[in-house]
């Protein structure tokens, strides 16, 4: 009999058994060539409530290795003569596993094994049954405690995402890997639009379970082996590695935002949700911080551009000639070929259900990218400064669209068309109206024109001249998004509007939050005292629509009653009503 055998039958003898590990039930990986030594080991271990699985060779623990995963190896350094060479063979195999070995009771060789990496080391003439499994127990209990301690330090409690801590690592390695293989890599950085609304109106708990179904989405949106991390509050990042041209990454970005497109249930509210997404695209020295920097000013600038859009950055100028989308390169082709278009979304009367008004939508049916909305390049036409022509471009269409819809008997219906503040700040902006309106021969009170509020909080004279000059032609004025900025109520009297667009927040918190009710009721009742037409964005239920009447809205607006259609669609719709 072997010493370790001798010794090891006082395992079957009554001990104090220690404290259950835990309910669940923990895999020991034995690695002992001794059959008989195996053999008692075992028995010990199972009647402990492990399962253990026995090999003979080092190579069959490999394999085990390779195919299943253990809580613990318990190994005999005797195995096939190779000593503690085996300790540092598994421990490359398998980093997560505490080792315990078996050993003589010689002092160097258990330091030596120790600084292997091994957990414990168990001396043959030594081992009892309490010594075995408490030193089994505690090596199992050090590295789950290690674990969890690793996952709070790299991972987002709320979302169970990455944080930013391992964020930065991964992209540290990513950049790392990009050197050495010549690719590129990209980081989106994702900023939720008007997220503060949701703890405002529904309360932190709810923008809690929000921020965790985003998170749910964006992981669905990319391949499983791309990090997603929330870095903090509603900001959440993705680093796409072997990016070969910057179109890769924003079908990503496009991707993500079709999947954030559907509405969100937060206990039985259903509530639409937007982000702007910044992407930075890594250049030759680019370090972490450097390319993080470079998604957030994008993501700034996509925000800036408007809701649900994507901005893309990069430094190296090969990159831009190849593969960005140029807009300085694809406007004027796209004006010439045709591929801008305009949808128009009608407005409901709450009294009558009648339509009197459409609003006009940019779209654009790009040769390549396919069909495009706003969100996708209206941020770059900002910057650019095309924003100005496409938006005359927008303007000259509508206006002649309404005119043929006069001529083909459709009805006199308005037209509105929002304007971008660089369009607005033009000095020549009430001339150029007053042309193209003469021009197709479209009375002035058949246009509307909405603008945002920061255009009114600044106050100042030119403002509101240009307002003033486009009343005296009789076009109209709307407020867009009303209710969501940094609103002053004194500009409602000081300048000319005549429509208040209230934003689709509002009527997505219909009926489960009785702040943004109380809100919505004012409005609309500010709306009804100073005489100015109430517009309610965003209705999509029949319930919403409901409440919206008991408020004694004006005007709605949504996919309830009508989504975005071209020219020729929104005819046959009209008819349709009539007949």
């Amino acid at each position: 009999m072997s010493s370790l055998a001798q010794v090891i039958t006082t395992l079957q003898a009554p001990a104090r058994r220690p404290e259950p590990l835990s309910k669940t039930t923990s895999s020991v990986l034995l690695v002992a060539e001794h059959l008989g030594d195996a053999r008692q080991l075992r028995a010990a271990l199972e009647a402990d409530g492990y399962r253990v699985h026995h090999v003979t060779r080092l190579e069959r623990g490999l394999e085990a290795l390779h195919a299943r995963t253990y809580q613990l190896i318990l190994l005999d350094v005797g195995t096939e003569d190779r000593g503690v060479e085996s300790v540092e063979i598994l421990q490359s195999a398998a980093s997560h596993a505490p080792i315990i070995v078996l050993g003589s009771t010689d002092a160097a060789e258990a330091v030596e094994v120790l600084q292997l990496g091994a957990q414990d080391v168990l001396s043959k003439s030594r081992l009892d049954r309490e010594g075995l499994l408490r030193s089994v127990r505690y090596a199992i209990e050090r590295t789950r405690a290690a674990a969890r301690l690793a996952h709070l330090a790299h991972y987002d409690q709320l979302t169970g995402l990455a944080n930013r801590t391992l964020f930065l690592e991964r992209l540290d390695h990513s950049l790392s890997r990009a050197r050495r293989s010549r690719e590129r890599v990209a980081v989106l950085f994702l900023d939720l639009d008007r997220f503060k609304e949701i703890n405002d109106t529904l309360g932190h708990e709810a923008g809690d379970r929000l921020l965790r179904q985003v998170s749910t989405r964006l992981r669905g949106a990319v391949r499983e082996c791309e990090t997603v991390a929330r870095l903090a509050g509603d900001e959440f990042t993705v680093i796409l590695e072997s990016i070969r041209r910057v179109e890769d990454a924003q079908v990503v970005a496009r991707r993500i935002l079709d999947a954030l497109s559907v509405p969100f249930d937060l206990d039985g509210c259903r509530r639409m949700m937007t982000a702007s997404i910044g992407v930075g695209v890594s250049a030759e020295g680019d370090t972490s911080a450097s390319l993080l920097e470079r998604s957030d000013r994008a993501m700034y600038v996509a925000k800036r551009g408007g809701r649900n859009s994507i901005d893309i950055q990069t430094e190296d100028p090969d990159l831009i000639t190849g593969d960005l989308f140029d807009i300085s390169c694809e406007v004027e082709r796209a004006l010439a070929d045709r591929e801008l278009e305009l949808h128009y979304q009608p407005r409901q009367s709450l009294k009558d259900g009648a339509i009197t008004t459409v609003e006009a939508l940019l779209r654009w049916n790009h040769p390549r990218r396919g069909h495009l909305l706003p969100g996708e390049f209206i941020a770059q036409l900002e910057d650019s400064g095309f924003i100005v022509e496409v938006g005359d471009w927008v303007l000259e269409e509508a206006i002649a669209q309404a005119k043929r819809w006069s001529d083909q008997g459709v009805g006199d219906l308005r037209v509105a068309v929002n304007l971008s503040v660089r369009q607005f700040e033009q000095p020549n902006l009430p001339a150029k109206i007053e042309a193209m309106l003469s021009a197709a021969g479209l009375p002035p009170e058949r246009l509307e024109l909405e603008i945002i509020e920061t255009l009114l909080l600044e106050n100042n004279e030119r403002t509101k001249a240009t307002l003033m000059e486009l009343r005296a032609l009789g076009v109209s004025i709307a407020i867009d998004d009303f209710g969501t900025g940094y609103s002053s109520l004194s500009y409602l009297t000081d300048f000319p509007i005549d429509t208040l667009k209230v934003d689709r927040a509002f009527a997505a918190a219909i009926p489960s939050s009785d702040r943004s009710h109380a809100v919505l009721e004012a409005i609309l009742r500010l709306g009804r005292r100073l005489g100015i037409e109430t517009v309610a964005e965003g209705v999509e239920t029949e319930e919403q629509r409901s409440a919206l009447l008991a408020l004694d809205c004006d005007v709605v607006q949504g996919f309830l009653f009508c989504r975005p259609l071209p020219a020729a669609g929104l005819v046959n719709f009209l008819r349709q009503r009539v007949l």
